[in-house]
């Protein structure tokens, strides 16, 4: 296609001549003149532009568009990432937008997974190696996760986890670490550190309506 476009898909001066002797005194006349398409030519041949057919172009865009998702299939780049927003149209395409990028980087990310956990053990031994004490010896139980933040069907997503909550089939840590874009330790310590705040608040107005019960009290009293 490339190669056909290349050849096919030009715009190309002609000259109509009666007899090769007009041919060959047309040729040494453009010689001459080192004639360029936009110079004014006056002769007895009729001259026109002669342009391929309007399939011809559109095969330049049909090619483009075949380049274009050809390139999102192997990089998982999403086509209307490439500016061919009109290729995305079909809404189920769009709502499985973030499987077709896990799939296509799922190769690329397992090793970037492979090697974070290597470098945490290496980081564990040279710990141990310089006398670290609070890691006796090398803890190979953990795991590396790198998830896509996908938000689409956040909503159906927080209200599956909510039930599966509610039946005690996953914890509160299991419950948050589903959730993108959050990390659920510190997330834990930020609630904790709000709910001993509102503890607070609370102890002080319980405070506050017993000072002004005992007030009124005693007033009654007098």
């Amino acid at each position: 296609m490339r190669r056909n476009n290349h050849i096919f898909a030009r715009i190309t001066p002609t000259w109509e001549t009666k007899d090769d002797n007009e041919t060959t005194a047309l040729q040494k006349k453009l010689s001459d003149l080192k004639w360029t398409i936009g110079k004014a030519f006056i002769g007895s041949a009729k001259f026109k532009y002669v342009t391929p057919e309007g399939g011809a172009h559109e095969n330049l865009n049909i090619e483009l568009v075949a380049t274009v998702k050809t390139i999102s299939s192997v990089t998982g780049v999403p086509v209307h990432w490439l500016g061919y927003v009109d290729l995305m149209s079909n809404r189920s395409t769009a709502e499985t937008l973030y499987e077709l990028i896990k799939n296509a980087t799922i190769n690329e990310r397992s090793e970037w997974k492979n090697s974070l956990y290597f470098l945490i053990l290496k980081a564990q031994e040279m710990y141990i190696n310089a006398g670290g004490q609070d890691l006796p010896r090398l803890d190979y139980e953990f795991e590396i996760k790198l998830p896509l933040l996908d938000f689409s069907n956040f909503l159906e997503r927080v209200k599956g986890l909510n039930v599966a909550f509610a039946d005690r089939a996953i914890s509160l840590f299991d419950y948050r670490n589903f959730i993108p874009g959050i990390d659920p330790l510190k997330t834990e310590k930020q609630i904790e550190v709000e709910d001993s705040k509102e503890e607070e608040k609370l102890i002080k107005i319980g405070n506050q309506l017993n000072q002004s019960g005992e007030e009124e009290e005693g007033e009654g009293n007098e």
